[in-house]
């Protein structure tokens, strides 16, 4: 069986865009509370969401599925959402595989998905 480290995802505001340092593993155990986090942070209205996943090793079916929620309810409400996906790091290949990396605008480092905003 394949048991989590429950670490809590870092926020931090960029001139307004909100950036989001995801934990180094999602999965059922914090998916759901994931989700539910950063859609309460979405209500705030900011015009950008970064979602930094440089440290994440590992990423189920319900994290995949709690990432595209998030990502709708964003483009609902007109918010940019851009995934930090390094190539060859675990959190792309699943990524990928999941349909996400076509769902989302993906880019190799935070500093080339925050220059795509603008």
């Amino acid at each position: 069986m394949y048991l989590t480290t429950i670490d809590p995802p870092h926020y931090r505001d960029d001139d307004g865009t909100l950036v989001v340092v995801l934990p180094a593993e999602i999965d059922l155990v914090n998916a759901a509370a994931l989700r539910s986090e950063l859609c309460a942070r979405l209500a705030d209205g900011p015009p950008a969401l970064l979602l930094d996943l440089s440290g994440t090793r590992f990423c189920d079916s319900t994290g995949a599925e709690a990432l595209s929620r998030v990502h709708a309810r964003a483009a609902r409400a007109g918010i940019a959402v851009h995934l930090v996906l390094p190539v060859g790091g675990p959190a792309r290949t699943v990524c990928g595989l999941l349909g996400l990396t076509s769902a989302m605008p993906c880019f190799e480092d935070l500093a080339t998905a925050r220059a795509a905003l603008f």
